[in-house]
């Protein structure tokens, strides 16, 4: 996308807009970070296939996955893992 520093009297209203409201303008916001967390906890990473989640991760820019990620791996370490050696 097309950084500017000042208006320019060549693009119309509905592009200026567009612009100005574009989502890759602004980081995410935290709480839909926490939104994502949550379903994580209460339902494990199936979470991350709902529709829900899954158009939140659109929104998220590269350091917020690799935040994201490093949270899922630290909540999947306190998990004990099952043990299938019992017959």
């Amino acid at each position: 996308m097309k950084q500017f520093d000042k208006f320019d009297p060549a693009i119309g209203l509905d592009e200026l807009y567009w612009r100005l409201n574009d989502p890759k303008r602004f980081s995410t916001p935290q709480i839909v970070i926490e939104a994502v967390m949550h379903s994580v906890r209460e339902r494990g990473l199936a979470a991350l296939e709902e529709s829900a989640n899954l158009q939140r991760l659109r929104t998220f820019d590269d350091s917020v996955k690799a935040q994201l990620n490093e949270r899922i791996e630290k909540l999947q370490a306190l998990i004990p893992k099952k043990d299938c050696s019992h017959g």
